[in-house]
């Protein structure tokens, strides 16, 4: 039971820092360096990130990630202004979960 906390604290804390990352993303990629201040300019674009999550049995997670990368990240990734997807996956006993994190413009 200690280490099915231990493993949540570091996903929550993994999660936590993908988001810092992405609004930092967000902010060099609107400004065009980290050291400019985040103003909106004619020239700036916005950063939108997106997140999913979803969950199945272990016993299925291959094959519902299988699933996952044809149905949703490929088609993700296709899509014009995408800057790219994300898939992290933790297995908690029976139950394993996926958050999909993107980024598109």
């Amino acid at each position: 039971m200690g280490w099915n906390k231990s493993l949540h604290a570091v996903l929550t804390v993994a999660v936590t820092l993908c988001g810092i990352a992405t609004i930092g993303l967000a902010a060099t990629y609107r400004s065009g360096s980290a050291a400019r201040s985040i103003e909106t300019t004619p020239q700036s674009k916005t950063v939108v990130a997106r997140m999913w999550h979803g969950r199945t049995l272990t016993s299925k997670a291959d094959e519902y990630y299988t699933y996952l990368k044809q149905a949703g990240i490929d088609k993700i990734e296709a899509i014009k202004g995408n800057l790219g997807a994300q898939v992290l996956r933790r297995t908690d006993g029976d139950t394993t979960e996926f958050t999909v994190i993107s980024l598109s413009t």
